[in-house]
């Protein structure tokens, strides 16, 4: 009953769910924490607050898809449990945004420019007169659905 955390890493999801309900509802435990074997269980686990769900699979996958990384563009950082991840991209010399400032270049909605990396290492906290060069990094705060269109108009274009 005093306790902060129940860790429940069994091999079965069932007795990780049924562990993790009793602690919260009947011992009232302010944090659960539970392994999910199968992924699919994951979003069960969330419904029946569960505070945080960890898959090996999954964490295996964002570690593959972060060393993975196409030329020009890497995840840098994957946000537990949101759909919005770090991502650095390298502007290639036919971008799009090189020459541009970052107010005149259309991000996808949910892209945002956390940091400006320029050629010759200096950093600059991004603001809209800011202008994009060629061989300039920048971290963006986005979604994995808009990588595809981050890819063409900033790295290959």
């Amino acid at each position: 009953e005093n306790a902060d955390y129940y860790i429940a890493v069994t091999g079965k999801d069932e007795d990780n769910l049924v562990g993790c309900h009793i602690a919260k509802t009947i011992f009232h435990v302010r944090n659960t924490v539970a392994h999910v074997n199968n992924p699919a269980n994951i979003e069960l686990f969330e419904l029946l607050k569960v505070d945080h769900v960890y898959s090996r699979s999954v964490i295996l996958a964002d570690i593959i898809e972060q060393d993975i990384a196409q030329e020009g563009m890497r995840v840098i950082f994957n946000i537990p449990n949101q759909k919005m991840n770090i991502l650095e991209v390298e502007l290639s010399p036919t971008s799009a945004a090189v020459g541009r400032t970052l107010a005149e270049y259309k991000f996808p909605d949910e892209t945002r420019v956390a940091l400006l990396i320029h050629d010759d290492g200096s950093t600059e906290v991004p603001r809209g007169n800011s202008i994009m060069l060629e061989g300039d990094r920048l971290l963006l705060v986005t979604t994995s659905d808009d990588y595809d269109e981050i890819f063409n108009e900033l790295v290959k274009n």
